[in-house]
């Protein structure tokens, strides 16, 4: 499973792929994924979507994922800060699987809107201040469009 791995996410690490966020349909297990990434000096950081019914709950674990500094005030406003940072991270590049995050866009529409809107963004200051890429691969079922403008998610080829 390894070099398949690697092989479905050879755009990422490689640099052929744009930094941001993408709806990805691939089976591979989280921690064959962080293996896989770790390879390469890359981070990568499974987010629990199954337990993301609320802007709250999704805030707590993004902080918990990726083990967000004390300074975090838990607010999109923080979350955005955080996610363009991630210094205390060293690495090559940032993937963040979110998993079923159709949790959220179906119990909560707005907060499915700003994590989407602070996850896209963050990708894009990052590219700006040249900072590692930060990738957010979106798998299981959920919206096909974006909550900004309803053009399709990107889909990240497997």
């Amino acid at each position: 499973m390894g070099a398949d791995v690697t092989g479905r996410l050879a755009g990422l690490v490689d640099g052929s792929r744009p930094p941001g966020v993408y709806r990805w349909r691939s089976r591979a297990h989280p921690s064959a994924l962080r293996r896989e990434l770790s390879r390469f000096g890359w981070g990568g950081y499974p987010l629990p979507g199954h337990q993301l019914t609320d802007g709250g709950r999704f805030l707590d674990a993004c902080a918990t994922v990726l083990a967000f500094p004390g300074w975090y005030a838990h607010s999109w406003t923080a979350l955005g800060a955080c996610l363009t940072d991630l210094t205390w991270l060293p690495a090559e590049g940032h993937v963040v699987l979110w998993e079923r995050y159709g949790c959220l866009a179906g119990a909560d529409a707005a907060a499915w809107r700003r994590a989407y809107e602070t996850l896209v963004r963050a990708t894009e200051e990052r590219v700006r201040y040249a900072a590692p890429p930060l990738y957010v691969l979106l798998r299981g079922p959920g919206p096909g469009t974006s909550p900004l403008d309803e053009e399709p998610i990107p889909l990240l080829p497997t």
